[in-house]
């Protein structure tokens, strides 16, 4: 990312660290559960920071700094079939 942060996502869950600590053992990770359970798409950071995820079968979420959390207004589209975010010349991001 661009504070410095390395994210990793396996099975259910992501993991981050700080880069200077990647190879610091496996209690220095910090992670959080996924929302749906068929993985992640596609990450995208926008200029401000905030970080994006596609998740396969379950839309868009966002990192909080604590957990990942679901758009409700998503809810309204015809579909949470996305396969991945692109930035708008606007700042925020584009779903694909």
């Amino acid at each position: 990312s661009r504070h410095g942060v390395m994210w990793l996502v396996a099975e259910a869950q992501s993991c981050r660290i700080d880069v200077e600590r990647v190879s610091a053992p496996a209690e220095h990770w910090r992670c959080a559960p996924m929302p749906g359970p068929l993985g992640v798409v596609n990450f995208h950071e926008t200029e401000a920071g905030t970080l994006w995820a596609v998740i396969r079968g379950s839309g868009v979420v966002r990192w909080t700094g604590e957990a990942w959390e679901r758009l409700p207004g998503l809810a309204d589209l015809a579909s949470d079939h996305m396969t991945s975010l692109s930035p708008s010349p606007r700042g925020g991001a584009w779903l694909v």
